[in-house]
């Protein structure tokens, strides 16, 4: 559990501002749910060592439930909700915004219930060395995001989506038949359109040879 709040998640939680395509889908999402298998392996040891001490329902432990429910339930559901409304819409929801801010407050939370832990174990040898690896991988994390908040428009944080899925419904909107903005007319999702286009900001500008699409606040 010391290794995957303390390192884990937080560096794999940071793969969404890779600066490759598809990362979502090939990198983020699979190493978290490696983490979350590694999670409950780890919730049965602190369950077979609490009924070891008769301790099962102290502080630690049920700061560890809460914790556990919020990423074996919310975050997998609130991730894969934003996934599937990116590729419909190329916008950022409100869950996706929620699975953010409850992942990066679940991980504190599991990070300071670790020291909670050490503390029930006695084991003072371990806070020096426990903290020594919270403090860099802290500085690690707040400074790719400070970079990352540089890089994008309106120094906003990355978008939990993949970079490489708007080249793929540019394409998509291309059309066979719509290869360098001729031989036929571009078309959009039919999310995109239809009967909410007048809320979807829809624009169309020809630039070049190229075809450029305005949707909402996305150039594709």
């Amino acid at each position: 559990m010391t290794i995957l709040f303390l390192v884990l998640f937080p560096l794999v939680s940071l793969t969404l501002y890779l600066p490759t395509t598809k990362k979502v889908r090939y990198i983020h999402a699979p190493l978290q749910i490696l983490n979350i298998i590694l999670l409950i392996i780890g919730l049965a040891l602190g369950i077979v060592i609490g009924k070891r001490y008769h301790q099962l329902d102290a502080y630690h432990q049920i700061i560890g439930y809460i914790v556990f429910v919020a990423f074996i339930l919310f975050q997998p559901a609130m991730g894969l909700y934003q996934h599937l409304y990116f590729h419909k819409t190329g916008g950022r929801s409100i869950f996706g915004v929620m699975h953010r801010w409850l992942g990066r407050t679940m991980i504190l939370l599991g990070v300071i219930n670790g020291g909670l832990g050490w503390f029930i174990a006695s084991s003072t040898g371990a806070y020096i060395p426990y903290g020594v690896v919270a403090g860099v991988v802290f500085l690690v994390y707040l400074t790719v995001l400070f970079v990352a908040s540089r890089r994008t428009p309106e120094g906003k944080d990355a978008v939990l989506s993949d970079e490489g899925e708007k080249e793929d419904r540019a394409a998509e909107m291309r059309g066979p038949s719509g290869q360098g903005g001729r031989g036929g007319h571009a078309r959009l999702p039919s999310e995109e359109v239809g009967r909410n286009l007048n809320n979807t900001a829809y624009m169309e500008q020809r630039s070049g040879g190229r075809t450029v699409y305005t949707v909402g606040n996305h150039r594709v």
